[in-house]
């Protein structure tokens, strides 16, 4: 048996508009993407560790046209979710 279980939950992914192309103002050029989580640790004996805190990242993502953009977009998720990941990880070392 685990000493703890960590549970994380996706509670918001919100895209936004960053950037206009200086060409095209009704094109963008850059969109922010933001991930927010939320993490429960319960201990084995069902103590709450950490309860429901959240945690989130944001990246903008920046392409000369709309298929670059969902490319980048695509591109910057694992190093959004590797940053929320690195911060659950130091405030689970932190209450443990």
């Amino acid at each position: 048996d685990a000493d703890a279980t960590l549970r994380v939950r996706i509670v918001d992914y919100v895209t936004d508009v960053a950037a206009h192309s200086s060409n095209d103002t009704g094109r963008v050029s850059a969109q922010g993407m933001t991930l927010v989580v939320e993490a429960t640790l319960v201990s084995r004996d069902g103590a709450v560790l950490m309860d429901r805190r959240r945690f989130s990242d944001k990246e903008i993502a920046f392409a000369p046209n709309m298929g670059e953009l969902r490319e980048a977009r695509a591109q910057d998720m694992p190093m959004v979710t590797r940053e929320i990941a690195r911060r659950i990880k130091d405030a689970t070392v932190n209450v443990w």
